[in-house]
């Protein structure tokens, strides 16, 4: 007789005959890394949490994405995708792409963050000025430069707008930006 732990009903089950396949239960966190997570990272990207590379590791921007999704449906945010939030996920719409809406200055298709030498072109600026309005006051000086001022204030924005606070600028902080 086997006895196992039935996650998704919450009890202890004895079994003797085989267990179906909608009964296992199985959980993604941080750490793992394999086809599965990168099943993930599509669905977070395609409902608007995560604009990171699809690379099958569930590093710290697939955590982040999950906390974000989990969240925004109400449920306990412990990073990791077990049974309640893979069963909301399944139904989820797009609601944070419906919530940002499309960007008035299209994504320039790179993500701006901070570098050595620091980035420098006129979609910078715009960031800066972005930030500035956001703010309600100046934040940061519109030098066209992506130095640390710019990015601690893009963390800043991030965290003020439930986004991950990489301090990056990518097609989703873009999106809430324009």
């Amino acid at each position: 007789m086997q006895r196992y732990y039935d996650n998704w009903n919450g009890k202890v089950v004895d079994r003797d005959e085989q267990v179906k396949s909608e009964e296992i239960v199985w959980y993604l966190s941080r750490g793992d890394h394999n086809r599965l997570v990168g099943d993930l990272q599509r669905k977070l990207k395609k409902l608007g949490y995560y604009d990171g590379k699809i690379d099958n590791n569930f590093g710290p921007k697939t955590e982040s994405a999950v906390k974000a999704f989990q969240k925004h449906e109400g449920l306990i945010q412990d990073g990791s995708y077990g049974p309640k939030t893979q069963a909301v996920m399944k139904n989820a719409k797009s609601k944070k792409k419906n919530k940002i809406g499309p960007s008035v200055i299209p994504y320039p298709g790179y993500h701006f963050e901070l570098r050595s030498p620091q980035m420098h072109d006129d979609n910078v600026g715009r960031i800066q000025r972005a930030l500035n309005n956001a703010a309600g006051h100046k934040v940061v000086e519109v030098d066209n430069y992506y130095g640390p001022n710019t990015a601690n204030e893009v963390g800043e924005y991030q965290e003020r707008h439930d986004l991950e606070p990489d301090k990056m600028v990518g097609p989703i902080t873009w999106s809430t930006l324009f």
